[in-house]
């Protein structure tokens, strides 16, 4: 099952795997938690709910989250090139951060997001 909804930060579109939670139980874990990075790009020293993101009004949706496989698949269709944190450490690419984003070396501008199960991607955007 999936929970989907936006936050209200940043507009980002979410979509949860809730697998067999009931949305109760999905709110009251991530009201537990004390930080969050938001697939919008902005990290926060709170909670998600409800503070950025309204579980109560999200709609339930029937689904699951793609495998990374799939994920990275998806990804490899939009953006020339996609690699890995791994990747870009062995390349010694990546300098630095701010404001969460990546500062590079090699004259390219790289964001970034999480596969399902939390690794991070970096793709080129030019």
């Amino acid at each position: 099952m999936l929970l989907v909804g936006s936050c209200k930060k940043c507009g980002c579109t979410i979509r949860l795997d809730i697998g067999s939670l009931t949305r109760e139980e999905a709110i009251e874990r991530l009201s537990a938690q004390d930080t969050f990075s938001c697939p919008g790009h902005h990290v926060e020293l709170s909670s998600p709910h409800p503070y950025y993101w309204n579980l109560d009004e999200w709609e339930l949706a029937e689904g699951t989250a793609p495998s990374d496989e799939e994920f990275v698949v998806n990804l490899r269709r939009r953006y020339p090139e996609v690699i890995d944190a791994e990747e870009m450490t062995r390349r010694g690419i990546i300098t630095g951060f701010a404001f969460g984003l990546p500062l590079t070396n090699d004259g390219n501008v790289w964001d970034f997001c999480e596969s399902p199960s939390g690794k991070r991607w970096y793709y080129k955007v030019s």
